[in-house]
């Protein structure tokens, strides 16, 4: 056969180099070195003499900073030295017994009702007051106390208002424009039971009693 013809083979080689492209050299060849940054071998503490961070660890010998945990003293204090919170007698006492109250100016509550974002046709309590962004949140406090003067250049429509404490001048202003006030009592559950009602749906709190002498109006 002359060597002029080519195989059927041959010439089916010769059309696939034509059709499959070069095949790409790898990204990273097997023989490269890895960067010897990428991966760092953490020193090991306590693995015997021949990792020369044995017996000690790094830590030295005895001393403060040699024992387990921080190494550090507690904060305050001063090497055995009289700490500062003992040098000076105490004065004072805080009384974990004491009832603060978010204060809400009769003044503030009259321009609430001008403008609309109360409705005094209906019964206002501290869930309606603290929902009406007239005071920003009752964390901290016992309650809500309205105090203040008359201010005459707003109207004071006929209220029925259901808060903690009043005043002497603004019960008496409220009740002088015919409306009707109730100083109501409120424990820690029962004032979250009042701003939040949704949360206490099917589990609802029965009102607390007063149980000191100055809570309870006679």
């Amino acid at each position: 056969m002359s060597s002029s013809i080519l195989s059927p083979f041959s010439a089916l080689a010769a059309s696939a180099s034509r059709l499959i492209p070069a095949c790409r050299p790898a990204l990273r060849p097997l023989d490269q070195p890895r960067h010897t940054a990428a991966h760092i071998s953490h020193t090991r503490y306590g693995r015997g003499q021949g990792s020369t961070k044995g017996g000690t660890a790094g830590r030295g010998h005895k001393g403060q900073k040699a024992r387990s945990g921080n190494g550090k003293p507690v904060p305050g204090y001063e090497g055995g030295q009289t700490p500062i919170h003992r040098l000076f007698p105490k004065r004072g006492f805080v009384n974990f017994n004491s009832r603060t109250y978010a204060p809400l100016p009769l003044s503030r509550l009259q321009q609430y009702l001008a403008s609309g974002r109360l409705d005094p046709t209906l019964p206002i309590g501290i869930g309606e007051i603290v929902r009406s962004n007239l005071i920003h949140g009752i964390s901290g406090f016992s309650g809500v106390k309205l105090l203040g003067e008359l201010d005459t250049s707003l109207p004071l429509p006929p209220l029925e208002l259901n808060l903690s404490r009043f005043s002497k001048s603004a019960a008496a202003a409220v009740i002088e424009a015919g409306g009707k006030i109730t100083a109501v009592y409120h424990n820690r559950l029962g004032l979250r039971q009042e701003v939040w009602p949704e949360k206490f749906v099917g589990r609802e709190v029965e009102a607390a009693r007063p149980i000191r002498k100055s809570d309870i109006r006679r």
